[in-house]
């Protein structure tokens, strides 16, 4: 198993690392998991350019749900078969949507930096009212396939890709 977590947004060649990285590393039916943030997602339409998953410059590329599912249908040496896609994030989906319902709001800080090196009671009071509907809105968001991120499951296949062409 091979396991991507918010990597591939990173990445200036996405399709020749995962090319590189699975040919010669994930066994004949071994798993892969991507994550990426979804460029697509309602968190994304709320916050707008304030959305904190956009992360310029450190996130050169952004991904939605067909675009990440090209990439991995065109790899060259890599034959991969998707066997579920999720949207729902425990972790970054709720924060990514907390983070943007609070740039509703005018706020453009960073929620989880704030909390980390300056801590304040109204920024806190404000977190606890406001994190219910965050998790609401997540869940019902990743209901309609626009949670705050993708993770695809996939299976290499052992047939020869050259054989399918």
């Amino acid at each position: 198993m091979i396991c991507l977590f918010h990597v591939l947004e990173h990445i200036s060649e996405p399709r020749s690392l995962l090319n590189n990285l699975l040919k010669d590393n994930l066994a004949d039916n071994g798993i892969l998991v991507l994550e990426v943030p979804n460029f697509k997602s309602l968190q994304s339409k709320i916050a707008g350019v304030g959305w904190v998953h956009l992360d310029v410059p450190r996130h050169i590329n952004h991904f939605t749900t067909p675009q990440l599912k090209n990439l991995i249908s065109n790899l060259k040496d890599v034959k991969l078969e998707i066997l579920k896609v999720e949207y729902f994030s425990s972790l970054l989906g709720i924060q990514g949507m907390l983070n943007s319902i609070f740039n509703l709001f005018g706020y453009r800080k960073n929620i989880i930096s704030e909390l980390k090196y300056r801590r304040k009671l109204t920024l806190l009071l404000s977190i606890f009212f406001a994190l219910p509907v965050a998790f609401l809105l997540e869940i019902v968001a990743s209901f309609f396939l626009k949670g705050g991120v993708i993770r695809i499951f996939c299976r290499k296949s052992n047939l020869d890709h050259q054989t399918l062409r």
